[in-house]
């Protein structure tokens, strides 16, 4: 799985989420996941989380979508 995160945090409680894909890897799923968009290779998304908190579910997610893969 080649997927690449950029996590910036807006304010405390709110993480902007850009991520990118390679290999089939459906990373606008991931997206949709918090309300956010994009298409397959390429999604953002903004989480109501603080930065860390963001960081572990964004990990936890994706080795979920890709154990199930």
């Amino acid at each position: 799985m080649n997927v690449g995160v950029l996590l910036r945090e807006i304010d405390p409680d709110r993480t902007k989420v850009s991520l990118r894909s390679r290999d089939g890897f459906n990373i606008a799923a991931v997206a949709a996941r918090w309300g956010g968009g994009g298409h397959r290779n390429a999604a953002g998304c903004t989480i109501k989380m603080p930065l860390a908190e963001t960081r572990r579910e964004l990990v936890k997610l994706l080795q979920e979508y890709h154990e199930a893969k």
